[in-house]
């Protein structure tokens, strides 16, 4: 009836999320690899697969397709046969491959928070908040109130989201002034009307 509310309650704004989240991990890769070169190239490893499974392991667009099979169904077997799919991809779309894509996430998250404090150009709220989002997010295995604790999980991501856009922006800044500093000062450069 919906599909705009489908997309969303499949978890369509989190795939987008998370391809956005390629680019943060890898920026912090380049950013902390002098801080610890094996630990961060094992968690960059762990959170882009894990990125890669959370992706292709969400059905959002497929539901959707299904969808319009079934609206366009004329028979009541074409119907049977889209709500069977769409069973089946609900099935597996919290199946293993979800499972291990989340776990893995959580613990890339966690190992890219400790090396964010060890290298101190992050601060301590930005680490922290990573640190405390991912183990929070550990929150989904509890019984009756996991999906609630790892809703809030995301809400404490998405402050270290904010955390990390202005961190990023001061880092950049502060390269920028160290590398207008070691150029030291500009000349003028003669024009046809200098003497």
């Amino acid at each position: 009836d919906n599909p705009l509310a489908g997309l969303v309650d499949l978890d369509l704004l989190l795939v987008v999320d998370n391809v956005l989240l390629v680019v943060i991990a890898l920026a912090l890769y380049v950013a902390l690899r002098p801080t610890s070169p094996s630990v961060v190239t094992m968690a960059t490893g762990l959170w882009l697969l894990a990125i890669a499974m959370f992706v292709a392991t969400n059905p959002a667009v497929e539901m959707l397709s299904l969808s319009n099979q079934y609206a366009a169904a004329t028979s009541e077997t074409q119907r049977s046969a889209a709500v069977a799919a769409g069973e089946a991809l609900l099935a597996g779309w919290e199946g293993t491959a979800f499972q291990v894509g989340y776990v893995l996430g959580q613990l890339a998250g966690i190992m890219i928070g400790l090396v964010m404090q060890r290298s101190h150009r992050f601060g301590r709220a930005v680490p922290a908040t990573l640190i405390i989002g991912n183990l929070v997010g550990f929150g989904l295995y509890l019984p009756a109130v996991g999906v609630a604790i790892s809703a809030f999980s995301g809400l404490v991501l998405w402050a270290w989201y904010v955390l990390m856009a202005r961190r990023f922006l001061l880092l950049g800044h502060s390269e920028q002034a160290v590398r207008g500093d070691r150029a030291g000062p500009t000349a003028p450069v003669p024009g046809p009307f200098t003497t």
